[in-house]
């Protein structure tokens, strides 16, 4: 090989090199940059993690705060439904009707977070025995009777008082009923009034 075509075999060569060189740099920094989009350092996984914290530290109470109100409501549906049928049935029968809470769906006790007893109380014929709807916060009733007694015209003279729950310090809801056997829900202000009973 001559001397010339020598050079330009060494030459091509040497650009060859260089061109391939260039192209690794390339590939190298490409692959670099793209492990650096798909992985976290570890400042911002513990920023991702301190923010997490703080979302749940807010939320979580919120949340079950939320859960024990509408558990609440449940109670108070279900019990002002009850008392409702109670004043109709005694109505509608000309017979005095009973709600109070009964373990045993026959003696009637002072705690009204056990089950629930309507009945005609002329011959004990029960209409319901139900468990009230769950609930963290008891219900509580202030007044004159342990039970409640609706008579034929509608009236129930001898068992007016309230029932109501407390949350947080504070009545959550509470449901009159009058001498004339009118049930109706508290206002705020009301509330508000007699929060001292749940103190």
């Amino acid at each position: 090989m001559s001397p010339q075509n020598s050079a330009w075999v060494d030459t091509g060569l040497a650009q060859d090199r260089k061109r391939r060189g260039q192209e690794g740099s390339v590939n190298n920094a490409q692959g670099t940059a793209m492990n650096r989009q798909g992985a976290f350092t570890l400042i911002e996984l513990a920023v991702t993690v301190a923010l997490l914290s703080l979302v749940a530290t807010i939320a979580v109470p919120a949340l079950t705060d939320v859960i024990e109100r509408n558990r609440q409501q449940a109670v108070m549906n279900q019990l002002q439904s009850l008392l409702q049928d109670a004043r109709s049935r005694a109505v509608m029968n000309g017979k005095i009707v009973e709600l109070c809470p009964s373990a045993d769906g026959v003696n009637c006790v002072n705690d009204w977070t056990q089950p629930w007893l309507q009945r005609r109380l002329s011959d004990a014929q029960v209409y319901s025995h139900i468990a009230p709807a769950a609930s963290n916060g008891p219900l509580h009733w202030a007044g004159f009777t342990e039970s409640i007694r609706f008579y034929s015209n509608g009236t129930s003279p001898v068992s007016s008082g309230r029932f109501f729950q407390c949350h947080r310090n504070e009545v959550a809801w509470q449901l009159i009923i009058s001498r004339q056997g009118r049930i109706r829900l508290a206002s705020k202000s009301e509330n508000t009034e007699n929060a001292g009973r749940c103190h």
